[in-house]
């Protein structure tokens, strides 16, 4: 049992920023549920396209939140390269039976994460699995780098730097 928190790379936001968008997608699926429920809506019909792990999970834990404090479920947090990344891996999830809740921050004005989950570890294959986790700077590094050499038009450059770049890349 996991949630998948997917964070936008490219809004580079603040390790603070990023924090708290984490935390605002971790709470969306309890904060959908309980806003269900105190709607007056059909709290059974709701939930029943939910699996039994999902229903384990929201309506066990409930009864012994103490222990949820220390366990509970685990938290994976992912980085994207931007919004379009962000939605083919919402797609993905979708396809697979995964609740999914989207993170939209007004001052930013843009969505910034995707809540995935949390259900069964299994149903993840081939979601999430291909992506890193976020911020893992030594990824951004290999990134810029390969962008770099990737998007080579023909700079001038000094030997000095040419080394300085292959040691970069063979670092990453």
């Amino acid at each position: 049992m996991k949630q998948v928190i997917v964070l936008r790379r490219d809004l580079k936001m603040s390790a603070g920023k990023a924090a708290s968008q984490a935390a605002h997608a971790a709470m969306l699926f309890i904060l959908k549920s309980l806003h269900h429920y105190y709607q007056g809506e059909n709290f059974k019909e709701y939930y029943a396209h939910f699996s039994p792990e999902q229903d384990e999970w929201m309506f066990g834990q409930i009864n012994t939140i103490p222990g949820w404090e220390y366990g509970g479920i685990k938290k994976i947090v992912l980085g994207v390269r931007d919004y379009f990344e962000l939605q083919v891996v919402a797609d993905l999830a979708k396809q697979q039976g995964l609740e999914c809740h989207f993170v939209i921050d007004e001052t930013l004005q843009a969505t910034t994460a995707l809540a995935i989950g949390p259900d069964a570890d299994e149903k993840f294959l081939g979601v999430t699995d291909h992506l890193r986790l976020y911020p893992e700077e030594e990824s951004l590094l290999k990134e810029a780098v390969q962008d770099f050499f990737h998007n080579w038009n023909g700079i001038v450059i000094t030997e000095t730097d040419r080394e300085l770049l292959r040691k970069i890349r063979d670092l990453t």
